[in-house]
C-alpha cells in the first residue's frame, strides 16, 4: 500500500491545490502527520484512508494500489472534486451581479450553476456507493 499511497496522496493533494495544513485540518490531524504520510514514514488507519479518498475524490483501491500520477484521467483534470464552497462563492457572485445587471444573464448563470451542483451531488452519490461496496469487500477479506 505504502508504495503508491504516499505518492498519490501528495500528487492528488497538490492537484487540488490543498496544502498539508488544509488536509490536516479536514482530518483532524497535524500537518506533520500528513507530511509523514506523504514521505511513507507513517500509515493512516482505515477510517482516515476512507476520509482521504473521499476528500480527494478517488476510490480507496486506486489510491492505494495504482500510480495515479500516470493515469490519464487524473492528468487531464484540473481540480478533481468540485468543492461545494466554490459553488456557494460562485452563486454569491451571481447574486451580486444580479443586483447590478440584467436579471436574465444572472438567471442563466444561476441555472447553469444549479445544474453543475446537481451533477456534482449525483457523482458524490455514486462515489459513496462505490466506497460502501469497497469497504464491504475489504471487511469480507479481513473476516477470512
Amino acid at each position: 500500500m505504502q508504495k503508491y499511497f504516499s505518492k498519490n496522496l501528495r500528487f492528488l493533494r497538490k492537484k487540488q491545490n490543498l496544502t498539508q495544513l488544509d488536509l490536516a485540518e479536514f482530518l483532524g490531524k497535524t500537518k506533520g502527520l500528513i507530511s509523514c504520510y506523504e514521505k511513507g514514514t507513517a500509515e493512516p488507519g482505515m477510517d482516515v484512508l476512507l476520509r482521504i479518498s473521499h476528500k480527494l475524490g478517488v476510490n480507496l483501491h486506486d489510491l492505494c494500489t495504482k500510480d495515479l500520477s500516470t493515469d490519464e484521467k487524473f492528468l487531464t483534470q484540473g481540480e478533481l472534486t468540485p468543492n461545494l464552497d466554490d459553488f456557494k462563492e460562485r452563486l454569491s457572485l451571481i447574486k451580486q451581479r444580479n443586483a447590478k445587471t440584467d436579471v436574465n444573464g444572472s438567471y442563466s448563470e444561476a441555472v447553469h450553476l444549479s445544474e453543475e451542483v446537481i451533477e456534482f451531488l449525483q457523482n458524490m452519490d455514486k462515489r459513496l456507493l462505490d466506497a460502501s461496496s469497497e469497504l464491504e469487500s475489504v471487511l469480507n477479506a479481513l473476516r477470512k
